[in-house]
């Protein structure tokens, strides 16, 4: 089973690196190059030691093998069978993002996912709950990564009681949409 340490420290992890690390098994129609783009973007834009933070928590975005580190979970959220793009956002146009609607209204930006303002809540794989929607706009150019959202599992653990009585086929979602990542959101967008 791959562990934390094989990943490099101190260069860029390849593809190849991360695959043997997380055990992700590649399916026809998925993209080699889509993956690159994605793993290249989030280490041009993300400190190294965010990227090999170590998940402490059940993540639906995590593959079940080996340690889960941030990195796995950016990928998972990638359909790495639909075209993977960086792209750059320019000013005043205007993004959407799904929050806990309990969520107090914020005027900076929270979370790095991002669609358009069209797109629902359904094609995003986001679970019920969060479906408190802000709108915001790009006040400086920035560079995205835009990609369809994966299919996934999502789940809140609460207690053991409540897992034996739910069903992953409740827990299933379907992605499709298209979505924007953007490290550090609050330099570059505005609620609108």
């Amino acid at each position: 089973m791959p562990v934390f340490g094989q990943l490099p420290t101190h260069r860029r992890i390849t593809l190849d690196e991360f695959l043997t690390f997380t055990g992700w098994e590649l399916t026809p129609g998925v993209s080699k190059a889509g993956m690159e783009t994605a793993l290249n973007f989030y280490q041009d834009k993300i400190p190294r030691p965010t990227l090999l933070q170590r998940v402490s928590r059940p993540s639906p975005w995590s593959l079940p093998r080996g340690n889960v580190i941030k990195l796995s979970e950016l990928m998972q959220a990638i359909d790495f069978g639909q075209p993977v793009l960086r792209v750059t956002a320019t000013v005043n146009e205007r993004f959407k993002c799904f929050r806990p609607k309990n969520e107090p209204k914020s005027q900076r930006p929270r979370g790095n996912w991002f669609t358009y303002l069209s797109s629902g809540q359904k094609t995003l794989a986001i679970p019920d709950g969060q479906d408190l929607e802000r709108i915001y706009k790009v006040k400086t150019p920035v560079e995205c990564l835009k990609s369809a959202a994966s299919d996934a599992f999502t789940w809140i653990v609460r207690n053991q009681d409540e897992i034996h009585t739910e069903s992953l086929a409740d827990k299933y979602y379907r992605g499709g949409g298209q979505q924007f990542f953007i490290w550090e959101p609050q330099r570059y967008l505005e609620l609108s």
